[in-house]
């Protein structure tokens, strides 16, 4: 609840220091989305995993597949001589 408010607050504060600059905006925007990627990209990597539900397990069964599919192990490649 506190982190909301303090979100609320610091984005009243920048729209003021913004105005209606266009640049200002762009930058401000890039600015805040790398910070909100980096923040949910360290809360994802402090999650562990000991079990997978029946979702989870389908997903990374799928995923594994596709990334078997590009990318074969090289004992799977067949050979040529030419």
């Amino acid at each position: 609840m506190v982190s909301k408010f303090v979100g609320i607050m610091l984005g009243i504060a920048l729209a003021n220091q913004i105005g209606s600059s266009v640049p200002l905006a762009l930058i401000s925007f890039a600015g805040v989305t790398v910070v909100h990627m980096y923040c949910n990209l360290k809360s994802y990597q402090s999650i562990q995993l000991r079990t997978l539900n029946p979702y989870r397990a389908s997903k990374f069964a799928f995923f594994s597949a596709a990334i078997l599919a590009l990318n074969p192990p090289m004992a799977h490649l067949s050979v040529t001589k030419t």
